[in-house]
């Protein structure tokens, strides 16, 4: 009403004849009557439509306007009555703050379904052509049914689905399906976990019983190296596993692969699966340990059977103890959680990163396995990429919970020096008997080091941030270079070695020893 008055003051300003109070001009031929819209027989549909009379058109409204010349058939109709109804209810909670409209969810799951589209074959939808996607029947099927699911999949609960590439938080499904409306999704996982959810709900009607796929996907994905071109071999592979009655079942007898997905991972959930079929009892704890490790978790099973590879422990399932794997989940779980402050000890020091996980605690003991790897052409000596779920790791870490489960100590900071300090006495004292006395004799740029860190750390009292970082944090914050230099002489050698074995006898000093 509002804007009509506007109108007539602005008709009024432009003709003199009608500036003497054009209300009387129109009393004498208009009259207003009230009449109940219910007993006009007339739904609210029309006073919704009346109500924006008088308003400047949105984009997105143009966009309506447009898009419905473009879907000229049957289903137009119902394309219509869904966009001002049904999808307006499903799409309410994803709207920006402080708006009352949902043109921008809407518009997000139309990118993302066109982006579908054009994955599958149709052509390449931007504003300019969305009419060259969306004249085809089939297109505009597959957004009707896209939409539709919004509403059941808000009932998909899994909370720890995927870890979050920019933040370091795992999110959960709600949460992708939450980005997917607002923001946009990020990353060719989060596309895939969203598809393969929509795809199993068209094709079971129900979201009941979607979790462990959704994990098996999570799990193949996160650990296949892939690019958003891949989708086109990756979306079909969905559509066909969705179909599947019991994911677990399928895998237990699937032979050969699944395209777009890493053999290797593959192989892994095959053995996950014959594992979960002939120990049900473990599937709790395995749905935790995958939801942590993303599903990459090979080396772990294979240190707590204590064999090499998946088809010794396949065969033989009750090598798994689950007790072991139990404590060594939870000690993996302290130290990735460990808070540890860090103090310079020297006044030009500066410490950009004033804490560090429990893992910096357990590197040092680890320099002369193959978690790190040698170049000797460019005089190297790198960590692993995949440092944090290799052997090794494992190893060390499923020692450190069976040590404090036999000291009956927590698993906290104190114990886990007590641990290194363990293994690092009996490492050193291998080392001296393999060189008989004589340091001076390790070539290899691990055992090396490894000297130098225990000497760094329990004669030193200086930390492990010292001894890797030099506290600057930087992604090779954790690998080595060196120049060839001659070797330190023998009396230096001599105190090294004195201090080392003040640190495997510790009732002596270095004083004495070195009297000695």
């Amino acid at each position: 009403m509002t804007a009509m008055l506007g109108m007539l003051d602005e008709v009024a300003s432009k003709r003199a004849e009608l500036q003497a109070v054009p209300y009387g001009r129109l009393s004498k031929c208009i009259r207003f009557y009230y009449l109940p819209i219910e007993k006009f027989g007339l739904s609210n549909e029309l006073y919704i439509r009346m109500n924006a009379r008088g308003e400047q058109l949105t984009s997105f409204e143009h966009f309506k306007s447009s898009f419905y010349k473009v879907i000229q058939h049957q289903s137009l109709s119902t394309i219509k009555e869904k966009m001002e109804y049904d999808w307006v209810d499903a799409l309410w909670q994803y709207r920006p703050k402080g708006t009352h409209v949902t043109d921008q969810p809407f518009m997000k799951c139309l990118s993302f379904v066109t982006e579908v589209l054009h994955i599958k074959g149709y052509d390449k939808g931007t504003e300019d052509n969305i009419e060259s996607v969306y004249q085809y029947p089939n297109a505009v099927t597959y957004l009707k049914q896209t939409l539709d699911c919004v509403e059941n999949l808000k009932g998909i609960q899994y909370d720890n689905l995927l870890k979050d590439s920019d933040t370091k938080k795992t999110l959960s499904f709600q949460e992708i399906l939450a980005r997917m409306l607002t923001d946009g999704l990020r990353t060719v996982t989060q596309r895939i976990l969203l598809y393969t959810a929509i795809a199993n709900l068209q094709h079971h009607n129900t979201v009941d019983g979607i979790v462990p796929l959704l994990r098996v996907v999570r799990n193949l994905s996160t650990n296949t190296v892939k690019q958003k071109i891949d989708l086109t071999k990756i979306y079909p592979s969905l559509d066909a596993l969705v179909q599947v009655p019991n994911i677990y079942e399928y895998l237990a007898h699937l032979q050969g692969g699944i395209s777009g997905f890493s053999d290797t991972q593959l192989e892994e959930e095959k053995a996950k699966a014959q594992l979960r079929l002939a120990r049900p009892e473990v599937n709790s704890l395995l749905d935790e340990i995958e939801d942590f490790f993303s599903g990459k978790i090979f080396n772990l099973l294979c240190e707590v059977a204590e064999t090499a590879t998946l088809n010794e422990w396949v065969e033989q399932p009750q090598r798994i103890d689950l007790d072991t794997l139990q404590r060594t989940f939870k000690a993996y779980q302290c130290l990735s959680e460990m808070q540890i402050g860090v103090s310079p000890q020297k006044k030009d020091y500066p410490f950009q990163e004033p804490k560090h996980s429990g893992f910096r605690e357990v590197l040092g003991d680890l320099l002369m396995t193959d978690i790190y790897k040698e170049d000797t052409v460019r005089n190297r000596y790198q960590l692993r990429p995949d440092w944090r779920t290799a052997r090794p790791m494992f190893h060390f870490i499923k020692g450190f919970a069976n040590f404090c489960q036999e000291q009956r100590v927590s698993l906290a900071l104190e114990s886990l020096t007590a641990y290194c300090e363990k293994v690092e006495r009996e490492k050193i004292q291998t080392l001296i008997a393999q060189t008989q006395g004589d340091l001076s004799s390790l070539t290899h740029p691990g055992k090396q080091l490894f000297v130098y860190y225990v000497i760094t750390r329990r004669l030193m009292h200086l930390s492990a941030h010292y001894f890797f970082a030099q506290g600057n944090p930087c992604k090779r914050l954790n690998n080595f270079a060196w120049l060839p230099l001659p070797l330190p002489n023998k009396p230096t050698l001599l105190i090294v070695l004195s201090s080392l074995e003040a640190f495997l006898s510790p009732k002596l000093g270095v004083k004495q020893l070195l009297l000695k």
